[in-house]
């Protein structure tokens, strides 16, 4: 039975592998932080952060390799990284070990989970639009292939499942000309098309679009040959009693303009046996 600050991920997965993600409910932390924050970079309270986080450990067969996530492509090898070092910058990770936890933190950005199909290699990804355009999922589901002929094991991108966790949804994310521009440029550049759905324009609001992170996820997904793809059906701004959002949170005027004041939920993955 889980506790009831996480919530499994509703995906099939390899016995032997685990993954999740964490509810902003059951911690420490006062508001806006309120109340299990896992972000020790967004003004909560360090000793609050730190009672957060051995809460978590607590199901957790080891401590957590967090990272300084910075909108990014860069991927952390894992097992190669000691956890005596300050957490890299990187908006990936992947793992081939027993009992590594690899973590990413969001608040509306999509959190992405990687699995083999044998459970060998596991993989997350942090996927704001930056990255996200940039290719982090691209540079992630590689990452996993070089592992796998590291190890002398059978792999194809088509044998992998990926997860998508909690993200903003189309509806309450607008975005300027310059966000559709720069993925019509990558589009160009990949040789592939743009999705009509991945940018709706705004009505009355000339140069506005509403984007579709979770469509345009999808589709870079399947031009990598992925098709088992779970998750993508929790909104962050949707689910004020779930999850964190900082979009959510500026919009109501809470420390409008204050764009680091909402606390961070946590995605996760290992291999358990």
């Amino acid at each position: 039975m889980s506790p009831a600050f996480w919530m499994p991920a509703d995906w099939a997965l390899p016995a032997g592998v685990r993954a999740g993600v964490t509810l902003r409910t059951g911690g420490v932390s006062l508001a806006p932080f309120d109340s299990l924050n896992l972000g020790d970079h967004v003004g909560d309270q360090i000793e609050c952060v730190r009672q957060n986080r051995n809460l978590l450990q607590s199901i957790l067969p080891a401590e957590p390799r967090w990272l300084q996530q910075v909108h990014g492509i860069a991927v952390l090898d894992a097992d190669q990284t000691s956890l005596d070092i300050d957490p890299p910058k990187a908006d990936a990770a992947i793992t081939s070990k027993m009992g590594c936890v690899l973590a990413i933190l969001s608040a509306d950005c999509l959190p992405i989970l990687f699995c083999l199909g044998n459970g060998a290699v596991v993989g997350v990804a942090h996927a704001g639009w930056r990255g996200l355009c940039a290719g982090v999922l691209e540079a992630t589901a590689l990452a996993m292939m070089d592992r796998c002929q590291q190890l002398n094991l059978p792999h194809s991108m088509g044998d992998m499942s990926v997860w998508l966790g909690p993200g903003i949804g189309a509806r309450h994310y607008e975005v300027g000309e310059e966000v559709k521009v720069a993925f019509e440029k990558k589009a160009q550049e990949m040789a592939y098309g743009l999705l009509p759905e991945a940018f709706t324009p705004v009505l009355n609001s000339p140069k506005k679009y509403q984007a579709d992170l979770l469509a345009i996820t999808r589709q870079r997904l399947n031009l990598l040959g992925i098709y088992n793809i779970s998750g993508g059906n929790r909104c962050t701004y949707s689910s004020p009693h779930q999850f964190f959002s900082h979009r959510r949170h500026t919009h109501t005027g809470v420390d409008q303009g204050l764009a680091q004041q909402t606390g961070r939920f946590a995605s996760f993955i290992w291999k358990n046996s």
